[in-house]
């Protein structure tokens, strides 16, 4: 016996050794058991309806972390790169900007960077998460580096830093 029924059950017994308004009563016990399986149908509904968004929840928070860690790696990644490499590629150029192959270097450098501080688990895990291949892991990269770059170079000079 379910547990609506049981309510049903319990509240005609209680109507039957009332007096005055028995009939009453029975005829909500009797609609309770008429409506038990709509009430369960509702029920199993709600239930699965928020185990559905219980989960796109902790979904949406585990892409937003990673998400979140590969900005953080990125922007600190551009910062060492930028203090250990391209002040130094500046400094030895004669006109203070990088050629070519120079920016081609930092780019690897920065990418190494990247992944070394995202290990190999969370590479994985970003490949997981935005469904790429890891060779398509620069597509995503590339232009959080880019505006990491720029976020950088806008800091310094607000600074007075060139």
């Amino acid at each position: 016996m379910n547990v609506i029924a049981v309510f049903a059950e319990s509240l005609r017994t209680t109507a039957e050794t009332s007096t005055g308004s028995s009939e009453w009563w029975n005829v909500a016990s009797q609609a309770i058991l008429a409506l038990s399986p709509v009430l369960l149908a509702a029920l199993s509904w709600l239930s699965l309806q928020a185990a559905g968004l219980i989960q796109a929840k902790v979904k949406h928070e585990n892409v937003r972390g990673t998400l979140l860690r590969l900005d953080d790696a990125v922007f600190v990644a551009v910062r060492q790169i930028q203090q250990v490499i391209v002040d130094q590629l500046k400094a030895a150029s004669a006109d203070g900007t990088l050629t070519a192959d120079e920016r081609r270097q930092v780019k690897v450098a920065t990418l190494e960077a990247i992944r070394s501080y995202m290990g190999p688990k969370g590479i994985l895990e970003i490949c997981r998460i935005l469904g790429l291949k890891d060779d398509e892991l620069e597509r995503v990269v590339g232009p959080r580096v880019d505006a990491a770059v720029f976020e950088l170079n806008a800091r310094n000079a607000t600074n007075g830093v060139h």
